[in-house]
């Protein structure tokens, strides 16, 4: 995907995938002059993401299990609070400066598993 595709795609459904085999779906909130902002499923808010990293989801719709709202950002307090108990950080290692992703906090706490992580994955 390109930032103009990207303009004109706001609030359309896109995956994310930097590396094969991990997609995560969200939906486009903005765009600046060099990132997309999108909103993961599994996020609490809008993520600086490469366009080139991005496709536009065909048909709209998310998974039928998941759904943005109050769950996900539940889910994103108890996340942080027991990583700020354990002492683990909630920047990105992926996007330094930037706020992890659910499922990476997930992966440091040991529950990779919840987000569908396969073994490998969270014994990275």
């Amino acid at each position: 995907m390109t930032l103009d595709e990207a303009r004109d795609s706001i609030r359309k459904h896109v995956v994310y995938s930097a590396v094969p085999g991990d997609e995560e779906e969200g939906v486009i909130d903005s765009v600046g002059r060099k990132y997309v902002y999108v909103r993961y499923v599994r996020g609490h808010q809008p993520v600086a993401t490469l366009p080139e990293n991005l496709t536009l989801m065909r048909g709209g719709s998310l998974s039928e299990h998941i759904r943005l709202g109050v769950e996900e950002d539940l889910l994103r307090a108890v996340l942080e609070a027991v990583c700020v108990r354990d002492g683990i950080s909630l920047e990105s290692a992926v996007m330094p400066g930037e706020s992890a992703r659910n499922y990476e906090l997930a992966v440091r706490l040991g529950i990779g598993h919840v987000f569908g992580l396969e073994q490998e994955d969270r014994d990275a």
